[in-house]
């Protein structure tokens, strides 16, 4: 194959190649990568690993696009840059671009998908030679430095959130505690134990095999899981997958919060309670995933069923 040689001032010691054969019309870079500019800009910085870029970007073999922005709601139209994983992988192609920038690259299929997003198997529409073409329009480009102070701010919003939500938690408690006409003292680790059925049965130990149902929700009244059927399905979380049963659990193996097992520690067979529990025995400032929000007390609705 005979190539011609150019250099390119927009691209800083790096030669390229315009070549003929597999990849007629792209050149090619040192690192191997091959690419072709439809828009390409004088002015503007190249994009540097710490930047963060707003792009318009399509990933596709000959015959599938398996991933577009603004299509597939897990790819975020703005990429934070880091050092290339490899020569020739998306972030070396990206810095290659400026500001206003359209291109089209070509990847290593199999480098792409094992070694840049980390499958433990190439997908079914690429093999160890597939090409992967990826379509670029560089929107815009915000500097390291300005990433950094956005994050930083961003930190701080979140910390001041955060505090206002821990030092708020009391006076929310108190507010559903009267809401609800529920006299109730703190024990001293904080919780709101209040019985509602006293259970003449068999008294909850450590060791225990306790069975019950439950309703746990946040003192919004927004249930979060619940062991009855019927519950699930008044509350609008009704889940086909979950088994609506009691639940059965060993008194004492930690295996649910603090706030639960010390509550049930109070209760016998056949009784019932609610028990409110500050956010220091249930799932404290980092919350559960989307159900709890960070420093949320949550409440159980409990009845004993069985102890063993």
């Amino acid at each position: 194959m005979r190539c011609k040689v150019f250099l390119a001032a927009v691209i800083p010691a790096t030669i390229l190649l315009s070549c003929s054969g597999d990849h007629a019309g792209f050149n090619k870079a040192a690192s191997g990568l091959y690419f072709r500019f439809a828009e390409q800009s004088d002015t503007g910085k190249p994009v540097m690993p710490g930047d963060q870029v707003t792009v318009s970007l399509r990933m596709y073999t000959k015959d599938t696009v398996f991933l577009e922005t603004g299509r597939d709601s897990l790819l975020s139209d703005q990429i934070i840059l880091e050092e290339p994983v490899y020569p020739g992988d998306v972030y070396d192609a990206l810095m290659m671009m400026k500001t206003g920038d359209s291109a089209t690259f070509i990847l290593r299929g199999n480098d792409l998908f094992l070694t840049f997003f980390r499958v433990q198997d190439l997908p079914p529409f690429v093999n160890d030679s597939a090409d992967v073409f990826m379509d670029v329009r560089l929107k815009s480009r915000l500097p390291q430095a300005e990433v950094d102070k956005n994050r930083a701010a961003m930190t701080e919003e979140s910390n001041q959130m955060l505090e206002a939500m821990r030092q708020s938690e009391p006076a929310r408690i108190a507010e559903f505690l009267a809401a609800g006409q529920l006299k109730a003292t703190p024990r001293p680790s904080g919780l709101y134990y209040i019985e509602t059925r006293h259970g003449h049965g068999k008294k909850v130990e450590n060791g225990s095999e306790v069975t019950l149902n439950y309703v746990a929700r946040l003192i919004t009244g927004k249930i979060i899981e619940t062991s009855i059927r019927e519950e699930a399905i008044k509350s609008g979380i009704f889940d086909s997958l979950f088994e609506y049963t009691p639940f059965t659990f060993i008194m004492g193996d930690k295996s649910t919060v603090a706030g639960w097992e010390e509550g049930i520690s109070y209760m016998r067979k056949g009784g019932k309670a609610v028990l409110v529990v500050p956010s220091s025995l249930a799932y404290g400032e980092e919350g559960l995933e989307d159900l709890v929000p960070p420093y949320s007390p949550v409440v159980y609705e409990i009845e004993i069923l069985d102890v063993k």
